[in-house]
């Protein structure tokens, strides 16, 4: 669990250099809500979908780093989901019968090994996905939080 606190911490330092110096003066991690539903990373108008990976989640993990040495933070603009005509997201997945392209991600992860469990609800809050525990059964570290 020590290193992945390190790592929270680390994410947090990371994104709040760049919210402080955010050009569009929005400083979304000085927001009061960044661990509840409604935050989003937000830099320059262009909101972020942020997605961490690391060499401490075994390889059946869907964070798992396929050998890095390092740890490393993906920026996904948000509207790339847009201009992929990606459907809207939902806790559920077809197994059976997989429709959307969301379906069959899932999936695809699901058979190389690397499930991933979906929050309950799609208004769950973004920064718990943030940085994922490394057993499903462990408690979420709060990275957001300054120690």
């Amino acid at each position: 669990m020590f290193i992945l606190q390190a790592f929270g911490d680390g994410l947090r330092d990371v994104l709040t250099v760049m919210s402080d110096h955010d050009p569009a003066d929005v400083h979304c991690m000085n927001k009061f809500y960044v661990g509840k539903r409604g935050w989003v990373f937000e830099f320059n108008k262009v909101t972020f979908f942020i997605t961490t990976f690391a060499p401490f989640y075994p390889k059946t993990h869907p964070r798992y780093s396929f050998g890095a040495d390092n740890c490393y933070i993906l920026f996904q603009p948000e509207l790339s989901f847009g201009f992929h005509d990606l459907p809207p997201d939902t806790p559920h997945t077809d197994w059976n019968d997989p429709k959307t392209v969301r379906d069959k991600i899932r999936i695809a992860f699901k058979e190389a090994g690397r499930p991933y469990s979906m929050p309950d609800s799609v208004s769950s809050p973004m920064a718990l996905e943030i940085l994922r525990p490394v057993h499903d059964t462990d408690q979420v570290y709060e990275w957001w939080k300054p120690r």
